[in-house]
């Protein structure tokens, strides 16, 4: 199972990503193999042109594994952040979060992002290489 961040969705989403890239996404979509978590989904539900864009998109990413960040789940976050920091890596929540998530959950990350290339030279983050 991957989870796609937002910055390869719009990539792929708006047409500009390279075909390898835009392939590799709709066979694991197509797959049921693809995950999103709520940051993700809002990230690009506001970013919609259109109502008939946002319906469309809620509609699409609906149909993807949904994966629950519940409240619980805040005091680990916090202490990865922190570990993170400690290790001299500022890096923004929203990053943070996603690699977290993909960490637990055991998913590989697909991304656009040098944020999680920093965080997986420190932590067993999973990266999708070589398709960008």
């Amino acid at each position: 199972m991957i989870l796609i961040d937002t910055s390869v969705w719009i990539d792929v989403l708006k047409g500009t990503a390279n075909q390898k890239l835009t392939d590799f996404v709709g066979t694991h979509v197509i797959n049921e193999n693809v995950a999103i978590i709520d940051l993700i989904r809002y990230e690009l539900l506001i970013g919609c042109k259109t109502n008939r864009e946002f319906s469309d998109l809620i509609f699409y990413l609906s149909k993807l594994e949904q994966i629950v960040f519940n409240h619980d789940s805040w005091n680990d976050l916090i202490d990865f952040g922190y570990n993170l920091k400690r290790k001299g890596l500022t890096i923004p929540l929203t990053d943070v979060m996603i690699s977290y998530v993909a960490i637990k959950n055991n998913l590989e990350l697909l991304h656009n992002d040098r944020h999680f290339n920093l965080i997986a030279s420190h932590e067993n983050l999973q990266l999708i290489q070589n398709l960008l």
